[in-house]
């Protein structure tokens, strides 16, 4: 009797409906799609467009409601989701996401490095997982990157042009600029004089610091250190407009006003012949949109547009009015250079 009625349990049970652990087989195209919600993740960063942060959110959560086996899908999984964690700023997120990660992956480098704030100890981590993972290019890229932010060029230029060559366009599009600017500087490392060229606004002060570390402009003025006394002739020789000081971020007029005024100084043949071939039509009507003839940096205006030193951006106007950034006023100094 005892043993009937154990049966009838067992029969019962299994005539009751259960729900069924579904198992995620993985394929070459799942990991090919973390690829690709890894690129969105790049492309959100670019655009701040929401839609796709939510979307790649819930693909991942899709993939994570599912009991899979493969413990390095399930890794790079649990990796996105602290990803995007990050990105939203949540730490209890990201911190449990990261403790899921269960295999060794080279994203778990990469997170463990964002939120490291010692630079050293965050540069041996990028590194240890370099040695890990040789060539893997999401590590270079971070690499690089650090060693942009370090002003060490030729090595983020190293790092930065081998990723970016194995990686998709979006992550290009991103940091391209950045590539573009680790080749331009990676000889310049050692040079701390020229550190100013990733300045993203010069103020008169460093303008006029340029201008004497880089050129013999103002030599006849024999200026040794920039401060308020010592620029004084230039006011009252009117080589610096009214209204700047040294403390003023400079803009593109004020720039080309106070170099032209300096090449005039010192005598410099080419600006005789600019005022003497001057066309006659330049007196009474302004060939820049936005400049006008009676603009206090008119001919300095007309003079940079001629020889190339300047060019105007939409063929039209000049833009008077812009900050300098130090990697414009590198490539007016190295033009100017060339004025005999």
């Amino acid at each position: 009797m005892r043993i009937l009625l154990i049966i009838c349990i067992i029969f019962s049970a299994c005539g009751k409906e259960t729900k069924p652990i579904e198992v995620k087989s993985i394929s070459t195209a799942d990991f090919k799609k973390l690829e690709k919600i890894e690129e969105n993740l790049v492309e959100y960063r670019l655009s701040k467009d929401t839609k796709i942060l939510s979307t790649s959110k819930f693909e991942v959560s899709d993939y994570l409601s599912n009991k899979i086996i493969n413990k390095e899908f399930s890794s790079r999984l649990w990796a996105l989701k602290a990803e995007i964690a990050y990105l939203e700023n949540n730490q209890n997120e990201f911190e449990k996401s990261l403790k899921n990660i269960k295999e060794k992956i080279p994203q778990s480098y990469i997170l463990k490095s964002w939120i490291e704030k010692n630079e050293e100890k965050k540069l041996s981590l990028l590194l240890e997982g370099e040695k890990e993972f040789e060539k893997n290019p999401r590590i270079e890229l971070e690499i690089g990157l650090l060693y942009f932010d370090r002003s060490e060029y030729s090595k983020a230029y190293a790092y930065l042009d081998d990723a970016l060559s194995k990686l998709p366009y979006t992550y290009k599009n991103l940091y391209g600029e950045k590539l573009e600017k680790a080749s331009k500087f990676k000889n310049l490392d050692k040079n701390t004089q020229k550190k100013w060229i990733l300045i993203e606004s010069l103020t008169l002060e460093d303008v006029l610091n340029i201008i004497n570390s880089e050129t013999s402009l103002l030599k006849v003025f024999n200026i040794q250190k920039i401060d308020s006394k010592a620029i004084k002739p230039l006011v009252d020789e009117k080589i610096i407009p009214e209204g700047a000081f040294l403390n003023k971020q400079i803009e593109k007029k004020e720039v080309i006003y106070i170099i032209f005024k300096l090449l005039e100084k010192n005598n410099y043949k080419d600006i005789a012949t600019f005022y003497r071939k001057f066309p006659e039509k330049y007196k009474t009507n302004s060939p820049i949109k936005d400049v006008n003839v009676d603009d206090f940096f008119y001919e300095a205006s007309i003079y940079f547009v001629q020889k190339g030193i300047i060019e105007l951006p939409d063929g039209k106007n000049l833009y008077p009015s812009e900050k300098i950034s130090g990697n414009s006023f590198h490539e007016i100094i190295e033009k100017i250079k060339r004025i005999k």
